[in-house]
């Protein structure tokens, strides 16, 4: 993309688009004028925080590593992590290591005590949530671990169609 606009910007020079989540988890820890609290949602956290990734796609490790080591103060500053993957193993173990709490839902298999795939090992030593239908799920940390559940939404709550939100302070850029 940036190529198209700069001539004179190599491609191997480029930085991938994906990689601006970096510059700004890590502006939101080291800015003075923090505007409010946020919680910042990442799905498939895996596909951002690869596990096994060099510093041959635009230094990615290297960005992935300074995010580790400030993962800590994000709270302290304001920023909430809640990262989703269907493969915690894939994320990478720099961040892997700082997480101290995870959720498994029904229909996946929960982690054991044998199972340390984030940076805390699971209390729980048998298997429980693959065989749980739809509307439960664990949470759990080192020491302990509790199940929690949810209610289907009724029917008459439900709307149908797609929903649509449109901040004001985002613009549309259409690509030509």
């Amino acid at each position: 993309e940036r190529r198209r606009h700069d001539p004179e910007l190599d491609g191997e020079e480029a930085t991938p688009t994906s990689h601006w989540w970096f510059s700004w988890l890590v502006h939101h820890n080291v800015n003075e004028q923090r505007s409010m609290r946020t919680t910042w949602v990442c799905d498939e956290a895996s596909n951002l925080f690869k596990h096994h990734e060099s510093n041959d796609n635009g230094g990615l490790s290297t960005k992935i590593d300074a995010v580790s080591q400030q993962y800590v103060d994000f709270r302290r500053n304001g920023l909430s992590f809640v990262l989703l993957t269907q493969k915690p193993r894939e994320i990478s173990w720099m961040i892997r290591k700082k997480m101290r709490w995870g959720v498994t839902l029904s229909g996946t298999d929960n982690p054991t005590g044998s199972d340390e795939i984030i940076g805390v090992r699971p209390p729980m030593n048998t298997e429980m949530t693959s065989d749980w239908k739809l509307g439960r799920g664990l949470f759990w940390t080192s020491g302990q671990y509790t199940e929690f559940g949810w209610d289907d939404l009724p029917r008459r709550y439900k709307v149908p169609g797609k929903l649509r939100i449109i901040s004001p302070e985002v613009r549309r850029v259409s690509a030509k």
